[in-house]
């Protein structure tokens, strides 16, 4: 079966969504100290994912510079959004949100191997990607911590700084981090064209992407704005 509709594909896509309907609104309406734990908890999952996939594939005899640093968009995420959740700043709460939801999430929809379940596998890929998409809706949606003016700006400028320095290790290492040289079978990537130009057209997908995520905070920030104005007149 094809692994987009596979049974194990499925079911990661059903406890993912599970998880946000279910912690999300709870954290909105019902807050308390138990999301302070739930944050803690999934921060330290988050980091704990990243680093037992290090030790386990050392312990296997897989490790590789060529594919095993933690470079690729998911990797990152999952250690800025444990950060986020333990010490929520704006940029790290703002890089949680987008890359979350503009890249994590096209991740998990279209993973770039057959993941089986049960299987360590399954468990490290989809953890990953699950827990950095229920950091970003904790964070934002739950706690409210809504990006700022301007952060579409700020998260496409740290992406492509992002992007250039996996750019640099890639043509070090021969690896191909983020696919900056090969897409991954079966993405998106595949469907806008041949290397360099897919680069291109990602980019500006992953543009719009942002700028559409963005748009829910629009209208928060003009009442602000306006309600910033009144403010100054009558204080004039």
């Amino acid at each position: 079966m094809h692994q987009f509709t596979s049974v194990s594909h499925l079911i990661a896509l059903g406890t993912t969504a599970l998880l946000v309907a279910v912690l999300v609104p709870l954290a909105r309406f019902r807050p308390g100290a138990w999301v302070r734990v739930v944050c803690w908890a999934l921060a330290v999952a988050l980091v704990g994912n990243e680093l037992a996939y290090q030790l386990v594939q050392a312990h296997w005899g897989t490790w590789s510079v060529v594919d095993s640093l933690p470079l690729f968009v998911c990797d990152v995420a999952a250690f800025i959004g444990a950060i986020a959740l333990v010490w929520p700043r704006g940029i790290l709460i703002e890089i949680t949100w987008f890359w979350a939801l503009a890249g994590t999430l096209q991740g998990m929809l279209t993973p770039d191997h057959v993941i089986a379940f049960p299987s360590y596998d399954w468990v490290e890929y989809y953890g990953d990607h699950a827990g950095v998409i229920l950091a970003a809706g904790l964070l934002v949606v739950g706690l409210r911590h809504h990006p700022r003016a301007g952060a579409a700006l700020r998260v496409s400028a740290v992406t492509v700084l992002f992007f250039a320095l996996v750019g640099v290790v890639d043509a070090g290492t021969g690896g191909n981090y983020d696919y900056l040289r090969v897409p991954s079978p079966g993405s998106l990537l595949t469907l806008i064209g041949p290397w360099p130009w897919y680069i291109l057209s990602a980019a500006g997908v992953g543009v719009v992407s942002i700028l559409v995520l963005d748009l829910p905070f629009w209208p928060e920030r003009r009442r602000l704005t306006r309600r910033a104005s009144l403010e100054a007149a009558s204080g004039g």
